[in-house]
C-alpha cells in the first residue's frame, strides 16, 4: 500500500477513538473546551455539579428536592432546581388553599367533577393537595358505574359514584336479611343491592326514583355486592315505570352458574315448585323450583324464598305452579333464590289436590282432621266423614287446613280410622282418593307402656347442652334394660332413617319414674349418654320408641334401618325383631306424611320454641313449656 494512504488510515483511526475536538476539530457548542471535561450550563444534560440543565431533571422530583409533598419541580437558567411550583409540606393539609395547590383536604375552591373532569359524582383532594377525580362520573353511563362498584374491593373510605340510576325494589326485613334498596339502569343489568334501610335515608329513595350518591362502603354478603353505606345521596325525577327493566328468566339455562349474572336484577318466572318447603336462614323458608330453562329432571334447581307466614297464608307446597316476580333475584353464594316479600309478587296458576295428613282425638268426642291446603268450608258437612269403627258425627268446624269433627264417645285405645270424601280446597281442587284416610287411636287413659315423656330438641336462647329425652315408665313394674332390649331411634326426615340409634340402660328404671337421655357433658342431669352435645337434629325429624321382641343381643339394630308403615321393625343385619312401642315427629317446617307413616301414624308437632321443651299431655297431645328433665 502507498505509504501515504497508510498515515491517512491511522489518523482516521486515532481521531475516531479521541474526544471530540482532540483532532483539532469544534465540539459544535462555540467552546472549545480543550478536552470536554467541564460542565456546559444550557445543552440539556446533566453534567459535572449541576442539578439539573433545561428539561433534564435527572431523577429529581418536588419530593427529593425539599421539604415538600409534591407539585411541579423546574430548571432555572443556572441548572439549579426551581421549587416555586413545589407544594411546601407545612402548608399541604392545612385546610387552606395555599399557591401552587389544587385543593386541601375537604376545600375544593368549589370546584366539582365537571370543571375538572366530565360528568357527576364526588371530587376529592388527594394527599399530595391535588384533585382525586377517582369518585368523578366522567364519560361513564349509569350501568356502567354500577358495574365499577359491584367490581370494587370490599372495603370502607371508598369512593364509588353512582349517578342516574333507577330504584327498581325497596326489601324489607326478612329474618336476618337486611332491609334495603336495589338499583338498575338497564334491562339487562347490572344491578346492585343498597342494604340500607331506605327509610333511616333523607331523602327516602322510593321505587321510580332516579339517584345519584357516592358509595363509601361496600361488602359481599354470600356471593352478593352490597352497598353498606353511601354519602350524598340525592333524587331527581321520580314515578318513573320500572316494569321495563323486567327480565323474564324462566327459560334461562344459566341461572345456576354464573348467578352473578342476574344477581340483583329484576326478573319474572314460571316455575313448578318441587320440594316441600324447609329452612333457609332465619325467618325465611325456601324449596326447590323447577323452570323450562331448568326442567325438573335436573339435580341441582333454584329456590323459592320467601317468609314462612307469608307462604302458610299464600297455601304454597310442593306441586304449586307459579308466576313469581317481578322481583329482584336474591342469591345465597352460587345458589339462585328468586324471591318475595309481599303477596301480590307471586301469583298461584294450581296446586296439588288436598290430602289428609293427620287425625288426632284431643278429647273422647273430638276428633281433629288436619289437611295440606286450606279447605274450603261450603264444601264440608258430617257427611263428608267415616269413620272405621263407627263414629256417628254431630258437628263439623273448619279452621284453615283443620277440620274439628264432634263424635260420639270414642272407645279408649281403639284403634280409628277416618276416610274423607266430598271436600275440596280453597281452589276448588278435589280430594286425592290416595291421600283421603288417617289412623288415631281413640281419646283414653295413658295405656301401660313406656313413653317418650318430653324432648328438648333446641335451645336457641341458651345452651345446646340441654337437649334432651325423656322417657316414663307406665308398665306398672320396673324395667331392667339388661334383661329387657330397648332401642330409641333419632330418625331423620330427609329420607326417613335413623341417624343414631340408642340402646337403652345399663341400669334399673322403676315403674312410674323417668329415664333421662342426653349428654354427660351437658348443663342437666342424664341417666344415659345417647348423643353428642348438640345432637338432636331440628325441623321434620322425629324420634321411634322400640322393644326387642326376639333379639340375638345388644346392638341388634342398625342405624341405617328402614321402620316400614307397620308397626313392627327388622334389623337389617341380624334379623332381629321388635315392636314400636311409641314415636314423635317434631318440626316447624311442613308436614311429613311419609316420616309420620313410619311412626305409628303420630301428628307432627310445632317444636319452635326457642327455650321450651316439648311435654306430654295426653296420649296424642304434645305442648311447650320450660325444660323439667328428671321430673315426671
Amino acid at each position: 500500500m502507498n505509504p501515504k494512504h497508510i498515515r491517512v488510515w491511522l489518523l482516521v483511526l486515532v481521531c475516531a477513538g479521541a474526544a471530540a475536538g482532540a483532532c483539532g476539530g469544534d465540539d459544535g457548542g462555540g467552546n472549545d473546551d480543550g478536552g470536554g471535561s467541564a460542565a456546559r450550563c444550557g445543552d440539556n444534560r446533566v453534567n459535572g455539579d449541576e442539578e439539573c440543565d433545561g428539561t433534564a431533571l435527572g431523577d429529581g422530583d418536588c419530593t427529593s428536592a425539599g421539604d415538600f409533598t409534591g407539585g411541579e419541580l423546574a430548571c432555572a437558567e443556572d441548572c439549579t432546581f426551581d421549587t416555586s411550583a413545589c407544594i411546601a409540606a407545612d402548608d399541604c393539609g392545612n385546610g387552606v388553599i395555599d399557591a401552587n395547590e389544587d385543593c386541601d383536604g375537604t376545600e375544593l375552591g368549589g370546584m366539582t367533577c365537571s370543571d375538572v373532569d366530565s360528568g357527576g359524582g364526588a371530587l376529592a383532594c388527594a394527599d399530595d393537595c391535588t384533585f382525586d377525580t377517582s369518585g368523578c362520573q366522567g364519560d361513564k353511563t349509569p350501568s356502567q358505574l354500577i358495574q365499577d362498584a359491584r367490581d370494587a374491593a370490599d372495603g370502607d373510605g371508598l369512593s364509588l359514584p353512582i349517578a342516574g340510576a333507577l330504584v327498581t325494589y325497596v326489601k324489607p326485613v326478612l329474618g336476618n336479611d337486611v332491609a334495603g334498596f336495589f338499583i338498575q339502569a338497564e334491562q339487562a343489568g347490572p344491578a346492585l343491592f343498597v342494604a340500607i334501610d331506605a327509610t333511616t335515608l333523607d331523602p327516602v329513595p322510593a321505587v321510580g326514583d332516579t339517584v345519584s350518591f357516592t358509595i363509601t362502603g361496600k361488602t359481599t354478603q354470600d356471593g352478593q355486592p352490597r352497598a353498606t353505606a353511601i354519602a350524598d345521596l340525592a333524587v331527581g325525577a321520580s314515578g318513573a315505570d320500572v316494569a321495563a327493566l323486567v327480565q323474564d328468566i324462566g327459560a334461562a339455562s344459566d341461572l345456576l352458574a354464573p348467578v352473578g349474572g342476574y344477581d340483583s336484577e329484576l326478573v319474572a318466572m314460571d316455575a313448578t315448585i318441587i320440594a316441600d318447603f324447609g329452612f333457609a336462614g332465619s325467618g325465611a323458608e325456601a324449596a326447590d323450583i323447577a323452570t323450562e330453562g331448568l326442567p325438573a329432571a335436573g339435580e341441582i334447581h333454584p329456590r323459592f324464598r320467601l317468609d314462612p307466614a307469608l307462604r302458610d297464608s299464600l297455601d304454597l307446597a310442593s306441586g304449586c305452579v307459579v308466576r313469581i316476580g317481578p322481583t329482584p333475584l336474591w342469591r345465597f353464594q352460587d345458589t339462585a333464590q328468586p324471591s318475595i316479600w309481599a303477596a301480590g309478587e307471586v301469583a298461584i296458576t294450581s296446586c296439588n289436590a288436598p290430602r289428609v295428613v293427620s287425625a288426632t282425638a284431643p278429647d273422647a268426642t273430638t276428633v281433629v282432621v288436619t289437611f295440606d291446603r286450606f279447605i274450603d268450608p261450603l264444601t264440608v258437612d258430617a257427611g263428608s266423614f267415616d269413620f272405621d269403627p263407627d263414629l256417628a258425627v254431630t258437628d263439623v268446624a273448619v279452621d284453615g287446613r283443620e277440620i274439628t269433627v264432634t263424635t260420639e264417645a270414642q272407645s279408649p285405645q281403639t284403634a280409628y280410622t277416618v276416610t274423607v270424601s266430598g271436600v275440596t280446597d280453597t281452589r276448588s281442587s278435589p280430594i286425592d282418593e290416595t291421600a283421603a284416610s288417617q289412623s288415631f287411636t281413640g281419646f283414653g287413659d295413658f295405656e301401660q307402656q313406656l313413653f317418650i315423656w318430653e324432648v328438648d330438641t333446641d335451645q336457641v336462647t341458651t345452651d345446646e347442652t340441654a337437649e334432651f329425652v325423656e322417657l316414663w315408665n307406665n308398665t306398672g313394674a320396673a324395667i331392667n334394660f339388661a334383661n329387657e332390649g330397648w332401642y330409641l331411634f333419632l330418625m331423620n326426615g330427609n329420607g326417613d332413617v335413623s341417624y343414631r340409634v340408642v340402646q337403652l340402660g345399663p341400669g334399673t328404671l322403676a315403674a312410674d319414674d323417668v329415664w333421662v337421655v342426653g349428654n354427660t357433658g351437658s348443663i342437666i342431669t342424664v341417666d344415659q349418654e345417647g348423643f353428642p352435645i348438640n345432637g338432636i337434629q331440628n325441623g321434620q325429624d322425629g324420634l321411634l320408641l322400640v322393644r326387642c321382641d326376639a333379639c340375638t343381643g345388644p346392638g341388634d339394630f342398625a342405624a341405617s334401618f328402614d321402620p316400614g308403615t307397620g308397626p313392627t321393625i327388622t334389623s337389617t343385619t341380624s334379623g332381629s325383631t321388635g315392636t314400636k312401642v311409641d314415636a314423635i315427629v317434631y318440626g316447624a317446617q311442613a308436614d311429613d306424611p311419609e316420616l309420620r307413616a313410619k311412626l305409628l301414624n303420630v301428628t307432627q308437632v310445632d317444636d319452635d320454641s326457642d327455650s321450651n321443651s316439648l311435654q306430654r299431655t295426653t296420649v296424642s297431645g304434645w305442648d311447650f313449656g320450660a325444660p323439667t328433665p328428671g321430673v315426671e
